[in-house]
Formats: C-alpha cells, sequence, structure tokens
C-alpha cells in the first residue's frame, strides 16, 4: 500500500488525487506560490534622544508602547498603507510588520534608540523588482523626513 501523502500547505489527505499532486486545490497552491516568493526588508529606524522623548511623550498621551506609536503613527502605517507594486500587477507587494524590537545604543556619545522592522515583500523573487520595491521605501521614508542609508545589502537602516 503506498504512503499517504498529504497537501504541502495544509496538510489535508491527497487521496483521490492524481498521482503526482502536491497540494488539494488551487488556494494551496497560491499560499506556496506566494510563500516562495516572500522576501524579508529589514529597515531600523534610528531615533536621537530628543525625537525620542517626544515619541515617547506622544506615546504615553495615547496609552500605547513607543513601539506601537511608532509602527502605528510613522513609517510602518505609511509603508503597510502605501500599494507598493512590482513591475506586474498580479504580484503586488504586500507589507506586514512582522517583527521588532526596541533596542538602546551608544553611537557618537549619543544615545539612539533602534526600532528594528521586518517587512514581507511578497512577489519581489526578482532582484531587479526587489531593489525597485527598496527604493520606494527609501522615497515613502524621504518623504516623511526620515532619511535611509543603504547599510549592507538588502538591509535599510533608516535615520531620524
Amino acid at each position: 500500500m503506498p504512503a499517504l501523502k498529504l497537501c504541502l500547505s495544509c496538510g489535508k489527505s491527497l487521496a483521490g488525487y492524481r498521482r503526482h499532486a502536491r497540494t488539494c486545490g488551487s488556494t494551496c497552491r497560491g499560499i506556496i506560490w506566494r510563500t516562495n516568493r516572500v522576501a524579508n526588508v529589514s529597515v531600523t529606524l534610528a531615533l536621537s534622544c530628543p525625537h525620542f522623548e517626544t515619541i515617547k511623550n506622544a506615546a504615553d498621551h495615547h496609552g500605547v508602547t513607543v513601539t506601537n506609536y511608532i509602527i502605528n503613527r510613522s513609517i510602518g502605517y505609511e509603508i503597510s498603507s502605501t500599494n507598493l507594486q512590482t513591475h506586474s500587477k498580479r504580484n503586488q507587494l504586500v507589507n506586514i510588520l512582522t517583527t521588532y524590537d526596541l533596542e538602546q545604543h551608544l553611537a557618537t556619545k549619543q544615545l539612539q534608540h533602534y526600532l528594528n522592522l521586518k517587512i514581507a515583500a511578497v512577489g519581489t523573487s526578482n532582484k531587479t523588482e526587489y531593489r525597485r520595491c527598496l527604493d520606494q521605501i527609501e522615497n515613502l521614508t524621504n518623504e516623511h523626513g526620515i532619511g535611509v542609508l543603504l547599510q549592507a545589502q538588502d538591509e535599510y537602516h533608516v535615520q531620524c
């Protein structure tokens, strides 16, 4: 008796499907297709002391954490609500802020606070398209007075 095969996406049994089937339907195929085309864009916000204090006071006033305030009110909201697209309309970029953590660093005698964001970009398997998406993020942050410095390949550091 052959081994029971399961859908690679949802884990449902593939009994009764064609012999070479890997998924149970188009929805699961689409999920796998998108998953294989996800690229993480790492963005670090560097906030100077005075800027951080202003944000901290505003966050306290709204009753939220500094991290959530920055994500909801600043770059995170702008990036996630803007329709960044790759060349193909079908491969629309989906922006999800997946992980973030707040760190403190001493840099050039001035305390700076760093907020690390990861943005999952779907449909950016092509290097040129990926670079174009990063350029769009750079333009977006520049519009809001945040400069972006390219630190390493595929990683952005955003200086406030």
